[in-house]
């Protein structure tokens, strides 16, 4: 599936296809993580009081690890999908948000985790600074075409003087 989708997408511009060649791969790490290797439990378990991870992270060490982890792990996907679908929008962030929400209830309905909301908030914040980062890279990006293009101008300009 991953060769025919990357062979579908072969008239996509180079860092798009490198940024989709990165993402399919790592939403499967991320699925994996949060889905398939788990043991299922009897019953399933859902937390719906936002904010609940976060307060206990102030005093324990496991769920501050729990939030880092949720955080950090949305931050490639936030970035990827931004990449790939390369428009400064929203439509990467509500992609992202729909596969947390997505991980969550799979993850109750198959007994695989804790369905919790305070994961789905953790995950936006990361989704969030990967779209960040894409807008610094875009940023950047539009900087170095400015000075290049500024120089050009300037060295032509010198150029038709000399002649």
């Amino acid at each position: 599936m991953f060769v025919v989708v990357l062979l579908m997408a072969r008239r996509l511009p180079i860092i798009r296809r490198i940024s989709l060649s990165l993402l399919i791969p790592y939403i499967f790490m991320v699925l994996v993580a949060t889905i398939i290797v788990r043991t299922p439990s009897e019953e399933p378990s859902i937390l719906l009081t936002p904010f609940r991870a976060f307060k206990e992270a102030q005093t324990s060490d496991f769920w501050d690890f729990e939030v880092r982890a949720n955080i950090l792990l949305f931050i490639p996907v936030g970035f990827l999908l931004s990449m790939t679908i390369n428009r400064i929008n929203g439509y990467p962030l509500l992609l992202g948000v729909l596969f947390s929400i997505t991980i969550e209830i799979v993850q109750y309905f198959t007994h695989r985790g804790v369905c919790e909301t305070d994961d789905v908030i953790a995950n936006s914040i990361g989704l969030l600074m990967g779209y960040v980062l894409f807008l610094l890279f875009k940023a950047i990006e539009l900087l170095i075409k400015k000075l290049r293009a500024h120089y050009l101008q300037k060295h032509q300009l010198k150029h038709s003087q000399t002649k």
